[in-house]
């Protein structure tokens, strides 16, 4: 199967590319302007996703590279935290344009081309806070962008015609970055990135065909 996966020069992007190149898919990755990115047997395309004109050329290049895109990958996105007081309208837009606009902007360019070519599955990333609302009061704009992510996976869902959506749930992932920002925390109870880039290799097997408006948790201990 084909796979485009945005976000691919993050922890998750990196493992999620090789999991999914190890099981046999073709895939290729979206990286921002400026990153230097080589991963061995992945073509990388450059784009601006919270340009709706760069990610709609960058999903047409990515069509031309393979042929077909069976599956998108949406990883792309960002986290700050921020109470209600001090997340004014910069800080939601930031937030939004990093984790929603990154994700709308690829999913609509793709709906269509799955439609044309007889169907397909959008992977989406939630986040905890984004459902439950007593996590959200102190990541208020990471909140509300996240819970436009599902929206957009429900609206997808609902449109049919052959393309699915499946929402991809993380707690904490167990990153370098995570670790440095969180030095006393357990470890042991965030999610490893290779148990969640196994959850989308699932999704993208045949496996999973029959499942619809899925969200999966994956949660660990945290």
């Amino acid at each position: 199967m084909n796979i485009l996966i945005t976000g691919i020069s993050g922890n998750l992007g990196q493992v999620t590319a090789r999991r999914l190149l190890a099981d046999g898919h073709h895939v290729v990755g979206c990286v921002e302007p400026g990153i230097q990115l080589r991963l061995d047997g992945i073509p990388t395309l450059a784009a601006n996703l919270e340009d709706e004109d760069s990610a709609r050329g960058m999903v047409t290049s990515a069509i031309a590279t393979t042929g077909r895109i069976d599956y998108g990958i949406l990883l792309a996105g960002g986290f700050a935290s921020g109470t209600i007081a001090d997340s004014n309208q910069a800080a939601i837009d930031k937030m939004i344009a990093l984790n929603f606009r990154t994700a709308v902007h690829v999913a609509r360019p793709l709906h269509s081309h799955m439609i044309e070519t007889g169907g397909g599955r959008i992977v989406l990333v939630g986040a905890k806070p984004g459902l439950q609302t007593e996590l959200a009061t102190g990541a208020v704009g990471y909140a509300l962008s996240k819970s436009l992510v599902f929206r957009l996976a429900e609206i997808i869902n609902s449109s049919g015609k052959g393309v699915d959506s499946a929402v991809i749930v993380p707690s904490i992932i167990d990153t370098p970055q995570n670790r440095k920002s969180m030095p006393d925390a357990d470890f042991s109870k965030w999610v490893p990135a290779e148990g969640i880039a196994g959850v989308i290799s699932w999704l993208c097997s045949p496996d999973s065909k029959h499942l619809r408006e899925t969200v999966i948790k994956i949660y660990g201990d945290s």
